[in-house]
């Protein structure tokens, strides 16, 4: 909900028994302020939709609100299609203009047999 003394989003009251809790990359700061709050043992299922154009930066932020060791984390999104639109040039010089998919197709430190194998990647 919207509190505008304050001109930011704010969780409702016991989120914490809501199985499914839908917001942006950018909101998800919202989780992530009441999970240091309350130590939340974070979500069984993360989704990030239009992973090929958020970018990495933004990707980050339901990862760290939401993922926990047993966490599933799925990442939708083609990065072929759009990708990430970054204003500033510094950004962009320094390596900030790329997304979270981008980051782990390029990544060399990634096994072959590992789920994030370009194989294992839906092509459709």
């Amino acid at each position: 909900m919207w509190n505008d003394d304050l001109a930011l989003f704010e969780l409702p009251e016991n989120t914490s028994s809501y199985q499914v809790i839908a917001c942006t990359c950018a909101s998800a700061i919202a989780l992530l302020n009441e999970r240091v709050e309350r130590a939340s043992r974070g979500f069984t299922h993360v989704f990030i939709d239009e992973a090929g154009q958020a970018l990495l930066s933004e990707s980050l932020i339901p990862i760290l609100a939401g993922v926990k060791d047993d966490s599933n984390l799925l990442l939708a999104g083609d990065p072929k299609q759009l990708g990430p639109v970054v204003h500033s040039d510094i950004a962009r010089k320094h390596g900030f203009g790329i997304t979270l998919i981008q980051a782990l197709m390029e990544c060399e430190c990634l096994p072959c047999e590992s789920l994030l194998c370009c194989n294992c990647f839906v092509d459709k």
